[in-house]
């Protein structure tokens, strides 16, 4: 390997810093679709959160978690459509040559070693997954209390369709 080629969490920051890049640029009088600046600072903020605890993580690993600690309340998202999948793609149609960075990065075999070695990464990797519409091929059980819900079988059964009643002629 080259001595000047980037580690694991330097590449990671670069792509990050270009998807932050890429949302600010949706703002400005050039695109009638410009995105609001409130909204803009809530997705680089995100991100950066994302970045930042991917790379305490990547060079510093926690250690193994030995108790479990009290549940807190979830906070709440101030943007909640963030969180459907390709979401960011859609606001930012742009961010899709970034989004293949990243699944190049993911399938480096030095960062698969990571993902295995230290499971929380897999969970600071997730939200930003998602947006960029990367399917992973392992994820790890959601916590207690997010799990989402199965889209193969409907909380409430639908009915079958009825066919519709057949009205006869009667002869006049």
């Amino acid at each position: 390997m080259h001595a000047d080629a980037p580690s694991l969490a330097e590449r990671f920051a670069l792509i990050i810093e270009a998807l932050c890049a890429a949302v600010a640029r949706r703002v400005g009088p050039r695109f009638l679709g410009g995105l609001a600046g409130p909204l803009i600072i809530l997705i680089r903020a995100r991100l950066r959160r994302i970045a930042a605890r991917f790379t305490r993580l990547a060079t510093h690993p926690a250690p193994p978690r030995r108790a479990a600690r009290p549940s807190r309340p979830v906070p709440v998202d101030p943007f909640p459509a963030l969180r459907r999948f390709a979401s960011l793609l859609r606001l930012v149609p742009e961010t899709a040559a970034l989004a293949s960075q990243l699944r190049h990065l993911l399938a480096d075999s030095r960062m698969k070693a990571l993902l295995e070695a230290t499971p929380e990464l897999r969970r600071t990797l997730r939200p930003l997954c998602r947006m960029l519409g990367i399917r992973a091929a392992k994820s790890p059980p959601s916590p207690p209390g997010h799990a989402i819900p199965s889209r193969e079988q409907p909380a409430h059964p639908i009915p079958p369709r009825l066919p519709p009643p057949i009205l006869s002629q009667a002869p006049a």
